[in-house]
């Protein structure tokens, strides 16, 4: 399977351009986040997400990308406002090899709570914090 629609959507991430990336996914691309717990269907919903996301790193290093029959992983890492995230992106390609699912995986826990912490007001999506479990036993 060529790989060619996989290396234009990481391109587009890059240039932190989300309208760019639509070519190279299905319009029912199905978009799973770390941070909320629903996921994301469609193009616009998905353009949508990520021009927030992507406005708010500061920077994206891939770090390795491997390939199966019909996916492919991209190890990250990102910046933003202070915070630094280990991650891992599976893509899922249709038969033509666009990218018909995403699931976005983050590292550390602390780490991630801060960034749902940065974009949350952004899409009106409500704070969530991480007690630990002395503080929520008291």
């Amino acid at each position: 399977m060529s790989h060619a629609h996989l290396d234009a959507f990481l391109h587009a991430i890059h240039g932190r351009d989300a309208n760019g990336l639509l070519d190279h996914v299905t319009n029912e691309v199905t978009l799973w986040s770390p941070i909320f717990p629903e996921p994301f269907q469609g193009k616009e919903k998905l353009r949508a997400v990520l021009s927030v996301v992507l406005g708010a790193i500061d920077r994206f290093e891939v770090v390795e990308v491997m390939h199966g029959n019909a996916h492919s992983a991209v190890a990250f890492r990102l910046d933003a406002g202070g915070i630094t995230l280990d991650g891992m992106d599976l893509f899922e390609f249709d038969s033509t090899g666009l990218v018909a699912t995403l699931k976005v995986m983050w590292r550390p826990l602390p780490a991630i709570v801060a960034m749902q912490n940065r974009i949350a007001p952004l899409v009106g999506a409500p704070l969530m914090s991480l007690v630990t479990a002395t503080a929520a036993a008291a």
